[in-house]
């Protein structure tokens, strides 16, 4: 992955953590984080932290399931 190809970082509460190229991949992974935790007894609140105003935006990367 090439710097400036990540549009932001998502983390949860529950210690998972994951970049991501775009606000739609962004949101494609939260909402399949939450159907499917990796700990279902732990509570899940989920950020998605934004890149600067000067990132660079990149190529979309691969959305791997």
């Amino acid at each position: 992955m090439s710097k400036g190809s990540v549009y932001g970082r998502i983390a949860c509460s529950c210690g998972w953590e994951r970049p991501a190229s775009s606000a739609w991949t962004a949101t494609a992974i939260v909402a399949r984080h939450a159907r499917r935790p990796p700990n279902p007894v732990l509570e899940h609140i989920i950020t998605i932290e934004e890149p600067p105003p000067d990132a660079a935006i990149g190529p979309e990367l691969p959305l791997i399931m």
